[in-house]
């Protein structure tokens, strides 16, 4: 990479951190849990907004705004599950169906630039945050910043796939934001017969992601455009109680690539040779 591009980079990050700094949802911002506060959400709790900011306008919206939150992080290499079909190939005992698996990844802290600094603030918050709405006697608590510690701390971040039809969801807002399953790309043959079961029962709902260009990324180029890439990830948490466990969710609202995956080495092919010759 040219000194040229290198410094065009780190002004983008700059730039893109200022912005999330201002939106005072920022993760890598030690001020953020002043801005939020847990309620009852359905059968789960979710993060509300906290109080009225200058993007809002009039705090009887703010009163029920879900969160949302952001930060940046690098998308790990391994457990990279963010595509189309989340790697779902047959039932199993965990995901008995494809219209229940949920796209998933793991996010890490930025190897360097604007960003890594932050990630250590990020982690006291994520951790703070939970421990606010964890409950006393439960032991075990799972997702969203329950791997590791410090800057080995593991972000794990979700996508829901599938939506089902029904009479409350048909209206055009339905329509445009989710695919007809005819045109939703899948990696298996069982994946591709549990989609053809499901095509008068659901629609796909697409990842919000965006490309170095702010160009919108295509089901079909997810992982080649995520793993292993620096992102910004704009996210919603929740968290439920069950069986003694506290589980942390972080849905994913949407994505924006900052640094684009590092390329994958490749070993030039030569013409094989007609005799044994031991390499060089």
């Amino acid at each position: 990479m040219s000194d040229t591009s290198v410094s065009s980079t780190h002004q983008r990050s700059v730039h893109i951190r200022e912005n999330l700094l201002h939106s005072g949802f920022y993760l890598g911002d030690q001020d953020l849990v002043h801005r939020v506060h847990w309620a009852p959400n359905g059968r789960k709790d979710s993060l509300f907004v906290n109080e009225p900011l200058q993007s809002h306008t009039s705090s009887s919206d703010n009163a029920t705004e879900l969160a949302t939150l952001s930060t940046v992080v690098r998308i790990m290499d391994n457990n990279f599950w963010l595509t189309s079909d989340a790697g779902w190939r047959a039932p199993t005992s965990i995901t008995a169906h494809l219209h229940d698996a949920k796209a998933t990844c793991i996010g890490v802290a930025p190897r360097s630039g604007p960003f890594h600094a932050d990630f250590l603030v990020a982690v006291q918050n994520a951790t703070n945050l939970q421990q606010q709405i964890a409950t006393p006697d439960f032991n075990l608590r799972y997702g969203f910043a329950c791997t590791g510690e410090g800057e080995s701390t593991q972000f794990k971040f979700r996508h829901v796939l599938f939506e089902k039809i029904n009479g409350d969801n048909t209206d055009d807002d339905f329509i445009q934001r989710t695919y007809d399953l005819d045109d939703w790309p899948v990696h298996s043959g069982g994946a591709r017969n549990a989609l053809d079961d499901m095509k008068s029962t659901h629609r796909a709902i697409p990842l919000a992601a965006y490309d170095v260009d702010d160009q919108l990324i295509p089901p079909t180029s997810y992982r080649q455009q995520l793993q292993g890439a620096l992102v910004e990830i704009h996210f919603n948490l929740s968290h439920s109680a069950f069986k003694g466990k506290d589980t942390y969710t972080a849905d994913i609202h949407s994505i924006r690539v900052i640094t684009v995956p590092p390329s994958t080495a490749t070993t030039k092919k030569r013409p094989l040779p007609t005799t044994f010759a031991p390499p060089h």
